[in-house]
């Protein structure tokens, strides 16, 4: 019977049934055959978990890259914020600089309209 015809799961029975049928070459022959899908098999295992575990890794530095962009945005909302409040402080600033030049004036005002009404007691 063709390996191939039969079916996966069966054909490891197949082939040992095949090997106490066989010649000692023929055996020897299969044995190797067998050590080598073995030793290929355990390969593709072993690259399988190594691919896994890289999908892994790469998706826990996707979501550290996340969670810093996430920190990012924050941090620069952060600061849109404080710029925000500077500038209304400035604001205030400058509107108390204007109201305070605007009282030296009405002060400096009324000291001329008081000696202006009282020259002698300047």
């Amino acid at each position: 019977i063709p390996e191939e015809e039969v079916p996966p799961q069966y054909r490891d029975i197949v082939r040992r049934l095949q090997k106490a049928a066989a010649t000692s070459t023929m055996q020897a022959n299969m044995e190797a055959e067998d050590f080598l899908l073995e030793a290929f098999r355990l390969q593709e295992r072993q690259a399988q978990i190594q691919i896994e575990e890289n999908e892994k890794a790469m998706k826990e530095k996707d979501k550290a890259l996340e969670e810093k962009d996430k920190t990012i945005e924050e941090k620069d909302k952060t600061i849109d914020e404080k710029d925000k409040t500077l500038e209304e402080k400035e604001k205030v600033i400058e509107e108390n600089e204007k109201a305070l030049e605007e009282s030296k004036k009405i002060i400096e005002d009324l000291r001329r309209q008081l000696k202006k009404s009282n020259p002698d007691k300047t």
